[in-house]
């Protein structure tokens, strides 16, 4: 699984958002565990940094959202910016977090689920 975060600005309160490749299908995923997804990142997210759980409790921040893209979608991540920089694709890495909104914009074309 490769995941990078954003400022999800769709709505109000703002939140963090997740683009995620999994390592199997989406539809392997239970209802159940999609269900619950969302609260688990928030209890993983508050777990490590007590600023998120506070900010989530009064509502300074939404629900996180979680958005599933197409197999392969970070492979073709690296090798787009890597020949836009015109270096080599296993120089390139996928940002932690992703503050550039066209890079955004590319990956959200390769979104086939949002939990």
């Amino acid at each position: 699984m490769e995941f990078t975060y954003f400022k999800d600005v769709r709505q109000l309160p703002h939140t963090i958002g997740f683009f995620v490749e999994l390592a199997q299908e989406p539809g392997m995923l239970g209802t159940t565990s999609r269900h619950h997804a969302k609260q688990r990142l928030v209890d993983a997210l508050s777990r490590m940094n007590e600023q998120v759980s506070c900010d989530y409790a009064r509502g300074a921040i939404g629900m996180p959202t979680i958005r599933v893209v197409k197999p392969g979608t970070f492979t073709k991540y690296r090798k787009w910016r890597g020949e836009a920089a015109k270096i080599g694709t296993c120089q390139m890495k996928v940002p932690v977090v992703m503050g550039d909104t066209i890079a955004q914009a590319w990956i959200m074309n390769r979104v086939e689920l949002e939990i």
